[in-house]
């Protein structure tokens, strides 16, 4: 039966931008790729001159929003299949999730997120300095993960989210007592 090499994941581009959805599988025999676009196969869908299909990739360039769809792959063969969903959504300029204050004892962990828009999100605390490494981790969702809130850790922290077509900025204020 097929297994996953590269299962497709949800894709997440401003317009202009370029990006790629990979469906790559392994089994014996070689299972065979097949691409969809809402529901039906993608030969049938509308042309869409911002996107071509190479074998088991789909290629995006110049994206514009007309290209938002979700994306499923199936790749089979004699022996099974398998089918994944991927969203591709073409997004605007950044924006960034009101942030809440929060007040916590000391060694608890806190975990705020901010945005799930842009193509760079980094936060950074009071002092400018940005976070990410030690008791600090940024994920790829936006969120900014302190392991251990230490009382050093009290202060204002932003989030700052950018794309191509511009920065967004907010600020969170966690108190620690």
């Amino acid at each position: 039966a097929p297994y996953w090499l590269d299962e497709p994941k949800n894709l997440i581009l401003a317009p202009g931008e370029d990006g790629r959805l990979v469906c790559r599988a392994n089994g014996n025999p070689k299972p065979t790729v097949q691409w969809m676009v809402n529901g039906e196969p993608l030969q049938s869908a509308p042309p869409n001159p911002n996107r071509e299909v190479a074998g088991d990739t789909i290629i995006f360039r110049d994206t514009q929003i007309s290209s938002r769809a979700v994306y499923q792959c199936n790749t089979s063969n004699e022996h099974g299949y398998l089918l994944a969903n991927a969203f591709g959504a073409f997004s605007t300029a950044p924006m960034v999730s009101p942030l809440v204050a929060a007040l916590l004892p000391w060694a608890n962990p806190f975990s705020v997120c901010c945005v799930f828009c842009c193509s760079v999100v980094r936060f950074k605390n009071g002092q400018g300095s940005n976070l990410d490494g030690g008791n600090y981790h940024v994920y790829e969702n936006g969120s900014l993960e302190i392991k251990m809130i230490r009382k050093e850790d009290q202060g204002i922290y932003t989030c700052v989210a950018t794309n191509i077509l511009g920065k967004a900025e907010n600020q969170v204020r966690l108190e620690v007592k």
